[in-house]
């Protein structure tokens, strides 16, 4: 029997003036911020370090978003072996993925533990549902649909810096943005999505945002300055999302000269922090 679906909040906004301007492939949206905005649900966070409740479910694209998808989400630190249960919608059996188990962190007081997976041979622009379970506990069951074939064209939001008054300014300007561009298969985020990115309170207001958009479509994010804000080494960003280790890669080759060895070794330095920043 299948889960149920859950599907994005619909709440009942204070008007906020929304611009917006969507070409094939782009989205723009800019706004101003409204004076008053409904109370926007915020995502629990990890009670204690035991605590396998999924949260911060969140999307993020592979090198082949049509055969592919990453999946990240977040417990308590003790909490291990996650997975991602999968099917085509209307089919009979889940796939089962297992997932990493990432590096502990301290978010808020209480150690927490981030579970990254990514799910191979899926078909092209096909819906599928999923959910994540950690330690005995499940999600919500969610739905997602591949990309298309190369060449087709597709949109997307563009979000500049949400960074600040996230819950009472950013969320709004969200909510209005995928109700106005409901085929947006996913948001592109320009840095700054919080200001201060050892801030786990602010992360989580920003999750509280986007709940029931993260989990239903790509998030394709870049560190601003702010991310390294309290957190200089972007552990939290590694943690959060996962994006493909495509980015610049260093030069080995043999015979270098001496100055080329040491270009190269600064190279390797910032191949290893430029990681999933840039890809």
């Amino acid at each position: 029997m299948g889960r149920p679906r859950t599907t994005p909040r619909r709440s009942a906004w204070a008007a906020a003036a929304v611009a917006a301007t969507m070409v094939t492939g782009t989205a723009l949206i800019g706004a101003s911020a409204p004076a008053v905005a409904a109370s926007v649900p915020r995502v629990a966070t990890a009670a204690s370090a035991a605590d396998a409740t999924p949260e911060h479910i969140v999307l993020t694209p592979t090198q082949h978003p049509d055969t592919s998808q990453s999946f990240t989400w977040r417990t308590g630190a003790d909490v291990l072996g996650g997975q991602v249960h999968i099917r085509e919608v209307g089919a009979d059996e889940w796939t089962v993925v297992d997932a990493r188990d990432n590096a502990s962190l301290t978010s808020a007081g209480v150690p927490t533990r981030s579970h990254s997976a990514t799910v191979d041979d899926l078909t092209a622009h096909t819906e599928y549902e999923y959910f994540v379970s950690t330690g005995g506990v499940d999600s919500d069951t969610y739905r997602f649909t591949t990309a298309s074939a190369p060449g087709e064209d597709f949109s997307f939001i563009y979000f500049g810096d949400a960074q600040n008054n996230l819950t009472e300014r950013w969320a709004p300007v969200v909510e209005q943005a995928f109700d106005r561009y409901p085929d947006a298969v996913g948001t592109v985020d320009a840095g700054d999505l919080v200001n201060t990115g050892g801030n786990d309170s602010e992360w989580t207001e920003w999750f509280g945002a986007m709940d029931g958009y993260s989990q239903t479509r790509n998030v394709i994010a870049a560190p601003g300055n702010h991310e390294y804000s309290g957190d200089e080494f972007l552990r939290n960003w590694k943690s959060t999302f996962e994006y493909p280790a495509n980015g610049p890669q260093a030069d080995t080759t043999d015979g270098m000269s001496e100055g080329d060895k040491q270009k190269a070794a600064y190279e390797a330095q910032m191949q290893i922090a430029l990681a999933e920043t840039a890809y």
